[in-house]
């Protein structure tokens, strides 16, 4: 009977004065300020009511926002400047390019997914086209016109069709079809070789006409 006694008193104090680890009763809880009242967190975080602190979770921020290494939802391409034909992954911070975003004169490298070019300033001859993803250069059609020449189908290359061709003087080569033809302004060829220029004696124009007059060659009677 007495240890049923004690039984009961022990009851009676714990329901009369609360838990043995809270003295204070929960009349004492109740009356504790809530550290998230006056907390206002953004929008995939959430206040923790043991420190007052927002924080976020895995999978829990609103994109582009990802929940960084100290809990926060941040916006990892905020500030970041990419290349030409790059842009910012919201998931990592980096920049990377597709297939076809990189400029004209550069590629999408797939190891890297940066835009490169293996050509350098300068690397080709003027009227070639280097070409991003070989660092090669090729004629271009577009550019290798008048002057330049044409394109060598052979060598791929613009060239000069004037560059083996002796004129007389009084005449330029056209680049493109390696042609001799007479320049107004300039001494015509046939006064030239009225006057016995020597230079003349040497040249292509000067042999052909030679030929079609029947003028035995080493003449000197010119």
């Amino acid at each position: 009977m007495a240890r049923h006694a004690l039984l009961l008193l022990a009851a009676l104090f714990v329901f009369s004065c609360g838990e043995p680890n809270d003295p204070l009763g929960p009349e004492a809880d109740a009356g504790l300020p809530d550290k998230c009242d006056a907390v206002t967190c953004g929008a995939g975080e959430s206040c923790d009511p043991s420190t007052g602190v927002c924080a976020c979770s895995p999978g829990s921020c609103l994109a582009p926002k990802v929940c960084g290494a100290d809990r926060q939802c941040i916006e990892l391409c905020a500030g970041v400047i990419c290349e030409a034909g790059e842009a910012c992954d919201p998931k990592s911070g980096a920049c990377a390019c597709s297939e076809d975003s990189c400029p004209a004169d550069g590629f999408c490298d797939p190891t890297t997914s940066r835009c490169t070019t293996r050509c350098t300033e300068g690397a080709c001859a003027p009227g070639d086209r280097c070409e991003p993803a070989t660092g090669v250069c090729r004629c271009d059609p577009e550019v290798c016109t008048g002057s330049l020449g044409a394109c060598d189908p052979r060598t791929n290359h613009c060239t000069s069709h004037c560059e083996l061709v002796d004129c007389a003087q009084g005449e330029t080569c056209e680049p493109a079809s390696g042609e001799c033809r007479c320049v107004r302004g300039l001494v015509p060829v046939r006064s030239a070789m009225r006057r016995g220029d020597p230079s003349l004696r040497r040249s292509v124009s000067f042999r052909r006409l030679q030929s079609r007059r029947g003028v035995r060659p080493g003449d000197r009677s010119l």
